[in-house]
């Protein structure tokens, strides 16, 4: 593992040789479209403006990504490059590194993005924005390229499973009975947090809640 840490490290500090204020403002703008907040208001837009079912879609992947990735954090709990060699670092972060977040959601959004709108163009601007938001975590040192290649790995693993969910089911339970609904939501949190718990897990959750509750007022706006 110190091979593999070191050989990251070096990696980093040979792309930050070539750093300018200019790339790295480059780069923390694009390190934003990966995170949480730019995801929240990106599902809004698509539930409202776009495709309902499209934003529940990729809305369900992202959380339930979330909370896998946090999760996988906890077990393997690997630094941060920053934290072996902190001048590297040019923003902030928090929690284990392996898998990065970044790379694993913006390949699940992008990815289920790219999946249902089939334009070329939306599916070359998805390739793009997934391999640059995580090269963008090597650039500003706070992943590993083994972080980048491990969220990319079950980013696709968690895309590949929610293809077959939602072709299967094809979102007939939004049509349900209300009252299952809101048990189904309210249980799965408590379920969830059973299987693991940490602060960032409890966050992930809360958030899927949340979530899901807000869905089920869309539901009743949308289909009333």
């Amino acid at each position: 593992m110190d091979i593999i840490f070191q050989w990251g490290l070096d990696f980093i500090v040979m792309i930050q040789q070539i750093d300018t204020p200019l790339l790295d403002s480059f780069f923390r703008a694009i390190t934003s479209l990966g995170d949480e907040l730019f995801y929240l208001l990106l599902f809004s837009f698509l539930l409202w403006c776009v495709d309902f079912y499209l934003g529940i879609r990729v809305g369900i992947i992202f959380l339930l990504s979330v909370y896998v990735n946090n999760g996988i954090k906890e077990i393997f709990q690997q630094p941060r490059p920053f934290e072996i060699l902190p001048e590297i670092q040019k923003v902030q972060a928090s929690g284990y590194g392996f898998p990065s977040g970044h790379a694993q959601s913006s390949l699940v959004v992008w990815g289920s993005i790219a999946y249902w709108k089939k334009q070329i163009w939306i599916r070359n601007l998805s390739v793009l924005l997934i391999l640059l938001i995580g090269f963008s975590r090597i650039y500003l040192g706070v992943h590993f390229p083994t972080d980048i290649l491990g969220g990319w790995l079950f980013g696709g693993l968690i895309l590949g499973l929610s293809y077959f969910i939602f072709l299967k089911f094809k979102l007939d339970f939004i049509r349900g009975n209300m009252i299952f609904k809101i048990i189904g939501i309210t249980l799965l949190p408590v379920i969830l947090l059973q299987i693991q718990s940490s602060p960032d897990i409890i966050s992930s959750v809360a958030a899927l809640t949340g979530i899901g509750y807000g869905l089920l007022l869309s539901f009743l706006v949308y289909f009333n």
